[in-house]
């Protein structure tokens, strides 16, 4: 549907609770695309006065990767 509409679509497997994983797509991102212009995070939602890009690893953990690791726990 993005190609038909004259735009690139990939896809690009990563666990963004590995930091490290995180730092190669955005690398990989910028490499292909030049740049990274926008970013969606649909992993959980995050209160509005902390922008994701912002966030620290250990918030990043608690926010994001320990409320999933909790409900799979239940």
């Amino acid at each position: 549907m993005i190609e038909r509409a004259g735009g690139i679509g990939t896809f690009v497997r990563t666990d963004v609770v590995d930091a490290g994983q995180v730092e190669a797509l955005v690398a990989w991102t910028v490499e292909a695309h030049g740049g990274l212009h926008c970013a969606f995070d649909n992993v959980c939602v995050l209160p509005p006065t902390w922008p994701l890009a912002e966030l620290d690893e250990a918030t990043f953990d608690q926010v994001v990767a320990k409320p999933d690791d909790q409900a799979l726990a239940r």
